[in-house]
């Protein structure tokens, strides 16, 4: 039988080699780098931002809080301001912040504390 700090060290390294593994298997780059194509068709919250009251119930609104919502689960704050930053919207002028806050709270969610959109990658 091998030593025990020879079983130990190899223990160790046996470990090591695993979780290094694991790291390596974690595929961020979808959530970080892709929105969900349903955020190109926010196009239908323009009223939201643009100040334009929309009936409760419309359908205007619901589509617009339907898109909204599923963004919430999907890192929605960075793929709304990736939507604005795109002028998706349609809208000049924002703040976005405000905007953003506007939008969500308009639909019953809430952004992450602190957040602010990114500065646009030119």
């Amino acid at each position: 039988m091998a030593p025990r700090s020879t079983t130990s060290i190899a223990l160790f390294l046996v470990l090591n080699l695993v979780l290094f593994n694991f790291t390596f298997a974690i595929d961020t780059t979808q959530s970080l780098n892709a929105c969900p194509s349903d955020s190109l068709k926010l196009n239908v919250c323009a009223d939201v931002l643009d100040v334009v009251h929309l009936r409760i119930g419309s359908s205007k609104r619901d589509s617009c809080c339907s898109i909204v919502g599923n963004l919430i689960n999907l890192n929605a704050a960075t793929c709304l301001c990736t939507a604005v930053h795109a002028n998706v919207l349609g809208l000049t002028n924002l703040d976005l912040d405000v905007a953003l806050n506007a939008l969500v709270n308009y639909c019953g969610s809430e952004l992450p504390i602190g957040f602010h959109c990114p500065p646009l990658q030119t």
